[in-house]
């Protein structure tokens, strides 16, 4: 039996909820989305992984019916909370600018990508789903996909595609919050953004790892379906001839390098789980749960001096300041004829800082004309 499974999603599913109660606070729906999903998604694991330690047999099949689909959805819900994210960053380093009038709109595209989206990605797999579902010994219930070109326009690229969408955002936030940083801390506090800089900071380190990390999920992905090589898509009629079989692979029919396929994309939740918590990990989070640490307060310190260093060693051509207010003007006019004119420093910004994917679970190709989807 394979303890670690159950124990590591029910930890996951405990620690994506931690930061939960700050992001409810602030309102940021995106980050509420994320958590959400991997909390979803980790309990699930988990109870898959109690109830078929170690044998696969067919039991509650309706649990498989509802879960398969919820997993299906969360491959695509991580990217598309992520992209919400970074349009979150990006309308909060617009300095001087207020959203006031936008809140309902901008809920309802929240709620459009987090969760609408996810459910057409749900009812999009069953054009691609041969079988009602897979059992893997250890693993539990897992999404069956026809491996075919269809398979991958429409579960691995959507995926791909609002991640890569994401890194653009986000680097249009970046770059505005690096023109702006000057006014950017007074205007985010005074907000209904409700963010300080390290947490915008965190919140923006957070995405772009996420980011790297679904973009290598969904390629993987891409390269598990292929590697065998892909079956026609004749018709429906012919991929769902035989949709009522229940797919049993038992650890012994499955090759060791194929498990260990099976077990590394198994481990994407968790880690986009961890992901998740650690840079979700400020004072404002622990303050929250009334916990206060010296140590926390050290290793802030430190990634507050190193931002510094490397912002110092940056071109001056990317370091332009902004125009100064006017009667910060009048006060270097008079002044430069002072022999102690100082030039105004910048402030300094604490750098403190998760698709998660599912995979599918790659099987022995002899055993079956279809792969395992988790």
């Amino acid at each position: 039996m394979h303890i670690e499974l159950p124990v590591v999603s029910f930890i996951s599913a405990f620690l994506v909820l931690i930061p939960l109660p700050w992001y409810c606070k602030s309102r940021n729906a995106p980050a509420i989305s994320i958590s959400l999903w991997l909390f979803i998604a980790n309990i699930v694991n988990g109870i898959n992984s109690v109830i078929w330690a170690d044998n696969t047999r067919i039991v509650a099949p309706v649990w498989c019916d509802i879960v398969t689909k919820i997993l299906v959805g969360t491959n695509v819900a991580i990217p598309t909370s992520i992209f919400c994210l970074c349009a979150y960053l990006e309308r909060a380093s617009l300095a001087g600018q207020s959203y006031n009038s936008q809140k309902r709109r901008i809920l309802y595209i929240n709620i459009l990508l987090c969760l609408g989206v996810p459910i057409a990605y749900m009812i999009l797999h069953s054009v691609v789903q041969a079988q009602r579902f897979d059992i893997v010994e250890s693993f539990g219930c897992r999404a069956n996909i026809y491996d075919s070109v269809p398979s991958i326009f429409l579960l691995w690229i959507p995926p791909l595609v609002f991640s890569l969408g994401a890194c653009i955002v986000a680097g249009l936030a970046l770059r505005r919050f690096w023109i702006n940083r000057i006014v950017i801390g007074k205007h985010l506090q005074a907000s209904t953004f409700a963010l300080t800089t390290p947490q915008y900071f965190r919140l923006m380190s957070m995405a772009f790892v996420q980011i790297l990390w679904s973009v290598y999920i969904a390629s993987f992905n891409i390269w598990l379906t292929v590697k065998h090589g892909l079956h026609l898509w004749i018709s429906w009629s012919d991929v769902h001839s035989n949709f009522s079989h229940i797919g049993i692979f038992p650890t012994a029919l499955v090759s060791r390098q194929e498990f260990t396929y099976t077990l590394i994309c198994w481990w994407t939740i968790p880690i986009t789980s961890l992901i998740f918590f650690v840079f979700a990990l400020g004072e404002e989070t622990m303050e929250q749960y009334g916990i206060r640490s010296s140590w926390f307060r050290h290793c802030s310190s430190w990634l507050q001096d190193l931002w510094l260093n490397i912002t110092d060693r940056l071109p001056m051509s990317f370091r332009k300041q902004p125009p100064l207010p006017t009667h910060l003007q009048v006060e270097v006019s008079v002044a430069k004829f002072s022999d102690k004119l100082q030039s105004p420093q910048s402030p300094k910004f604490p750098s403190v800082y998760p698709v998660p994917l599912h995979a599918y679970i790659p099987t022995k190709h002899a055993l079956s004309s279809e792969t395992l989807y988790c």
